[in-house]
């Protein structure tokens, strides 16, 4: 059974306790998979109005993963995520660890430098992010890496950011 105990101050409400063992080894994808077998067409998640299954949720990790791994990541690839709290998120944390790569979660109120500089001192190889969110345009803010406008092949080589290989962006762009 799973409590949280936050000092006494309370316990889940009980339709939310599961009586049965957690899946060995317990991982996030494992868990995923355990859930997915349990409430495979049950709701997951529920964000904006839209609502996401338990399967519609591995489907789409399962998607992106594939897309990951054409991109040459692989267990400990170190892979950005520049999003608000939102679906695309969740599916998207779900495809890195369902690889076994690790998750740079990146604040999305960072500036332009701020944003920079974690790129390059968590040697982030691929960077997942939206275009844009609230005020700050994250396309306007990766173009200011030195050498990115100029670059036109399929993999980045770029001096200031040397582990940066993939940038895939979610949103419109012309880019």
């Amino acid at each position: 059974m799973f409590v949280i105990d936050d000092g006494g101050v309370g316990q889940l409400p009980q339709e939310f306790v599961i009586d049965e063992a957690v899946p060995e080894p317990a991982t996030v994808p494992h868990l995923l998979h355990s859930g997915v077998d349990r409430w495979g067409n049950e709701e997951f998640l529920l964000h904006d109005g839209a609502a996401l299954t338990w399967r519609e949720v591995e489907r789409r990790s399962a998607g992106l993963a594939k897309g990951l791994l054409s991109l040459g990541t692989t267990k400990g690839s170190r892979i950005g995520i520049l999003m608000p709290n939102s679906s695309d998120w969740i599916v998207a944390f779900l495809a890195v660890t369902r690889i076994g790569a690790l998750v740079s979660p990146l604040s999305t109120f960072q500036q332009s430098h701020e944003l920079h500089r974690a790129l390059a001192f968590a040697d982030i190889q691929i960077l997942l992010c939206r275009d844009r969110f609230l005020a700050h345009d994250y396309r306007e803010h990766l173009e200011q890496i030195a050498g990115l406008s100029r670059h036109t092949g399929h993999e980045l080589f770029l001096p200031t950011h040397p582990h940066l290989r993939h940038i895939v962006v979610w949103g419109d762009s012309d880019r």
